[in-house]
């Protein structure tokens, strides 16, 4: 019929809709390779004033103390490729494979062994950044690689395997989201207890937006449901993400519009 067309058109569509709400696994690698790429690309040349061998905390320093205290077994003991390349210029060649590394995984190429390499090299360069890398984002992002290449062997492997992926994709948003709950609530900080944090937090964080700097001029009954929103979103909703349906999904929007927030009101950089 003249209208078939237009159904399988629409049909098209439908798929197409369903495959970007639900991305597969490999987009999922890709994401995170790229995070890998943006990382390494911001590195680069800030690596010979920060831990160079002229820089702020030099990392030939920090091999050094390493050597004194464990000798040769220094070596096991630091777990980084600065043991051997510590000059600045060495650290950015350094740093530029583990760009490249990044870039073919984003892309697919030999995307496991890519993204091997692109652990490696960033972890070698936390430890070797030492104070300068030793955030939050900075272990999210070498878990986040763990992550990945586990992914990459369920790429071809049974369902099993996938969703035994999948759980650890859960289980490391639920923990980022719920250990950042439990620390301000173990605080025993009376901002975050009372509910009060929130008319100080915008003026307080890394350079407020302008939205930011909106959301600090609502009124102390807004933002006393903000941080009603923010408890449900770093303790209750990490604890329904593992429950089928309609409550994962309603805890994964939560957890997802609870950081977009953040991102809104907030330079993290």
């Amino acid at each position: 019929m003249w209208w078939q067309k237009y159904k399988d058109a629409g049909q098209r569509f439908h798929k197409q809709l369903i495959g970007f709400t639900q991305p597969s696994l490999a987009l999922i690698v890709s994401g995170i390779s790229f995070c890998y790429f943006l990382a390494f690309l911001s590195l680069i040349p800030q690596l010979p004033g920060l831990i160079g061998d002229h820089g702020l905390l030099p990392v030939r320093l920090l091999k050094n103390a390493y050597y004194q205290n464990y000798g040769i077994l220094g070596i096991w003991e630091m777990k980084s490729l600065a043991w051997w390349v510590h000059s600045g210029l060495g650290l950015q060649v350094v740093a530029t494979i583990g760009l490249a590394s990044s870039l073919l995984a984003v892309l697919g190429r030999f995307r496991r062994v890519s993204l091997l390499v692109s652990w490696i090299v960033y972890g070698s360069l936390f430890v070797a950044g030492q104070s300068f890398l030793s955030f939050q984002w900075d272990s999210l992002l070498l878990e986040s690689g763990i992550v990945a290449l586990c992914m990459t062997f369920a790429l071809q492997s049974t369902h099993k395997e996938t969703w035994a992926t999948l759980l650890l994709v859960r289980l490391l948003a639920s923990k980022v989201m719920l250990s950042a709950g439990l620390a301000k609530w173990m605080s025993g900080d009376i901002w975050w207890r009372e509910g009060t944090a929130l008319m100080v937090h915008f003026e307080t964080q890394p350079l407020p937006t302008v939205l930011g700097w909106m959301a600090h001029q609502l009124s102390g009954d807004v933002l006393l449901w903000g941080m009603a929103f923010m408890w449900v979103s770093e303790i209750i909703a990490p604890l329904l993400a593992f429950i089928p349906g309609r409550t994962r999904f309603y805890s994964a929007l939560c957890m997802l519009l609870f950081q977009g927030s953040i991102l809104l009101t907030g330079n993290y950089g």
